[in-house]
């Protein structure tokens, strides 16, 4: 659990230095903006063709301004600007407010890095990158509590266990 606490405490050092609320950053809001402006021009072809046929409700119906990208754009942002791994940040809980008059970040903390005794992802993405980034020994990884999920057997089947792997993945899974 030295490990443990040294990636908790290393977060929680962090997490203040981020702060509470910030601006959502300079590249991030523009891919908002940009997405922003092109749901606009559908909800305007869904409701200039709505009479007529449905044919743009469908691309309508899969648009969203935030999604996985967007959250992964913000956390690659954040950890260039604080020099960390990326896998840093997505360790926090950010709530993103996008609206164009409240284009700012709620920083909600660390996500609990254990469940039901468990290393979740998220732990297991920073103390690998933690470890490739030199900040702690690989070794110490391995004594961490064991996944929550695992890899499930179609991705199994395809870890390379031959002569050329460093040893590192095996563990992950």
């Amino acid at each position: 659990m030295i490990l443990f606490n040294q990636i908790q405490g290393t977060l929680r050092e962090l997490d203040e230095r981020l702060g509470k609320q910030f601006l959502i950053p300079p590249v991030v809001a523009d891919h908002i903006e940009a997405r922003r402006r092109l749901y606009t021009k559908v909800v305007s072809k869904v409701e200039d063709t709505g009479t007529t046929h449905t044919g743009w409700l469908e691309v309508h119906s899969a648009l969203s301004i935030e999604d996985g990208m967007t959250r992964l754009l913000l956390c690659e942002e954040l950890a260039e600007a604080w020099n960390v791994p990326l896998s840093f940040m997505t360790a926090f809980d950010f709530t993103m407010y996008s609206e164009p008059a409240r284009m700012y970040i709620i920083n909600r903390g660390v996500m609990p890095l254990l469940q039901n005794g468990k290393s979740m992802p998220h732990l297991l993405r920073v103390a690998y990158d933690g470890a490739l980034a030199e900040m702690w020994d690989m070794e110490d990884v391995l004594t961490l509590p064991p996944a929550y999920d695992s890899l499930p057997p179609s991705v199994m089947e395809n870890l390379d266990f031959g002569e050329n792997n460093i040893g590192h993945g095996a563990w992950f899974a």
